[in-house]
């Protein structure tokens, strides 16, 4: 697989502020992303606060996290001999998060 290259997402250091019943996630002036609170009537359908803060914090790390997933991929395409299958885990999830279909 190419090296992937993928900066199409808002750049620079994605931060959570609480906005009433619901966190959100900014960049700069510039909204990300909604994440809303709410209980439902259905149990199976809830989660709880505690979840619900942590969603929002791994939201807003994405960014960071998949720029060291490129640095670790690129460190791994340097070397003589790579974990079996770490590399390709890494292809796949990079497929993903540009929305692309990965065959193996």
């Amino acid at each position: 697989m190419a090296q992937i290259n993928y900066k199409e997402y808002t750049q620079g250091n994605w931060y959570t502020e609480n906005i009433r019943f619901s966190l959100a996630v900014n960049c700069r002036q510039k909204h990300i992303a909604m994440v809303n609170y709410s209980q439902s009537s259905d149990p199976d359908k809830n989660i709880t606060l505690k979840e619900h803060n942590a969603n929002t914090r791994l939201i807003a790390a994405a960014p960071e996290m998949y720029e060291l997933l490129e640095e670790i991929y690129e460190y791994l395409s340097e070397q003589k001999h790579e974990p079996t299958g770490f590399k390709l885990d890494i292809e796949q999830l990079m497929a993903k998060v540009q929305g692309l279909q990965y065959d193996t």
